[in-house]
Order: C-alpha cells, then sequence, then structure tokens
C-alpha cells in the first residue's frame, strides 16, 4: 500500500489524485479489506481537505466511516457527524440528498446494535433515496433495515424486508457493475441465511429459501 500511495503522490492535479484514492478504497471495502480501504481513505481525506470543495470533504469523510466501523463499532461517528456539519456547504439539493443519504446508510450499520429503532430510521431514510438512485444498495439496506427490527422484536417487518431484499436482488443481479458484485452477493446470501433463521418452525420454507440462496 505505501508504494501504491508513493505512485499516487506523483499525480500532480488535486482532483485526479482523489478519485485514484477513493476509486482504490472502495475495491479494497468491496473485498471486504477495511484496513486497506481505510488506509487509501485517510488519503482521500487528506487530499479533499486539501481541495477545500465541500462536497468532496463530505463524501471523503462519510466513505472513510465505513472501513473505520468494519474494524471497531462506533468509531466511524466523528467522520459523520463532519460530514453532515460540512453537508449544510453544498448548494446543490441533489448532491447534498446523496450525501444525506449515505450518511444515514452508513450511520444506520453503526447504530445497529446499540440502538436498533434508531438504526431502522436511518436505514428506511436511506432506502427512500436509494431506491431510485441506485438500486444496487437496495438489497444491503433492506437487510440493514430488517436486521434493526429483529433485533427490536418485530419479526414480521424484519420478514418483509428481508423478503424486499431478495426480491431487490433478483431483479437487479444481473445489472451490477462487476466492482459491486461481491458485496452485493454477500448481501443477497444474508439475506437468505436470515430468512432460513426465522422459519426454522417451517422447514419446507426454510429449505426453500436456502435452496433458493445457492
Amino acid at each position: 500500500m505505501a508504494k501504491t500511495l508513493g505512485v499516487v503522490d506523483r499525480v500532480e492535479h488535486l482532483r485526479r489524485r482523489y478519485v485514484v484514492l477513493y476509486g482504490a478504497s472502495l475495491v479494497a471495502q468491496a473485498t471486504g479489506v477495511s484496513r486497506a480501504a481505510l488506509h487509501f481513505q485517510n488519503a482521500a481525506v487528506a487530499v479533499a481537505e486539501q481541495r477545500g470543495i465541500a462536497g468532496t470533504i463530505v463524501e471523503a469523510y462519510t466513505r472513510r466511516a465505513e472501513p473505520r466501523e468494519g474494524l471497531e463499532a462506533g468509531s466511524g461517528a466523528a467522520d459523520l457527524d463532519v460530514a453532515r456539519r460540512r453537508s449544510r456547504e453544498v448548494s446543490d439539493p441533489s448532491r447534498a440528498r446523496l450525501y444525506a443519504g449515505l450518511i444515514d446508510a452508513i450511520e444506520g450499520s453503526s447504530l445497529l446494535d446499540l440502538q436498533p429503532a434508531a438504526a431502522r430510521e436511518r436505514f428506511g431514510r436511506a432506502l427512500d433515496f436509494f431506491v431510485t438512485y441506485d438500486p444496487t444498495d437496495v438489497p444491503r439496506l433492506h437487510l440493514g433495515r430488517g436486521r434493526a427490527s429483529n433485533r427490536l422484536g418485530d419479526v414480521e417487518e424484519a420478514r418483509k424486508d428481508f423478503l424486499a431484499g431478495v426480491r431487490a436482488f433478483e431483479a437487479g443481479r444481473l445489472k451490477v457493475a462487476a466492482e459491486n458484485r461481491v458485496a452485493y452477493f454477500d448481501a443477497a446470501h444474508e439475506l437468505f441465511d436470515q430468512l432460513v433463521a426465522l422459519s426454522a418452525t417451517d422447514p419446507h420454507a426454510a429449505f426453500a429459501f436456502a435452496e433458493r440462496g445457492r
């Protein structure tokens, strides 16, 4: 990674340097290498601050929160606070809404274990946005909201979300970009696992979900 960053540092144009670092972080996160993702995103945050553009700064801090949460629960909260604060400086309403959706999605994950009711609210807000903006994220968001409902003891709402996530996955699996396929299919496998677990008293339904998820 140090060698990669050394090469990137030779890219003089700050925007190009940011795009390379941000892209490397996304790929690392999508393939489950959170430590590498954080390494690249730390550098991306530094470049974003150098550029001084509010939208880029919001994006950089929001995305850094995700690998930080993957490594230690709750550690991304400070980045999300910065992102929310700086998002007030974004003048383009559509970009501001995108950043709000990203923040809600990542914050939902960070709140899931300790504050499931708040997590369910965040996932719901994110879903309202991403269902039309980028359906690729929809299965993962239904999984998150379903888990929050499950933690609250609301099994029927959890089941509805898991089923909705499966339908979204099956509708979009042939369209998902190659770089997003690992995370997309991982979310689908988890959705089917959750449905199998909720069908413990109905062996036929459990078996059907297990077969459907293969």
